[in-house]
């Protein structure tokens, strides 16, 4: 008898956790990858002027001391209203493409 009552309770604490913990599973999208440069204020912007808060994590933190620079970001965004909050995994600094070609194209026309 105790046995039957243990299984029952069991079984309705495994459908209650799941029904608590379902928004939260299919909320978590995965990483993502941002290209952007990094501001002054903590974030990142894109080419198409979204705005990415940096979590300041131990990678946030590293990341943060490019400011002004192009960087590719890998991460997960957690959207709280309009604002976007990353949490960077990983980056890499792109390197600025110079300008090479018009150069030779201005000396080749001189």
């Amino acid at each position: 008898m105790f046995q039957g009552l243990w299984r029952l309770s069991a079984v309705k604490l495994l459908v209650v956790t799941l029904i608590v913990l379902s928004p939260i599973l299919a909320v978590g999208g995965g990483a993502i990858t941002i290209v952007g440069e990094v501001n002054d204020n903590f974030q990142i912007v894109t080419d198409n002027d979204q705005y990415y808060e940096i979590e300041l994590n131990d990678a946030g933190e590293e990341l943060i001391d490019h400011v002004g620079e192009r960087v590719k970001v890998i991460g997960e965004v957690v959207e709280e209203g309009e604002n976007h909050l990353v949490t960077v995994s990983s980056f890499e600094v792109l390197e600025q493409e110079e300008d090479n070609e018009s150069t030779d194209e201005k000396t080749k026309n001189e």
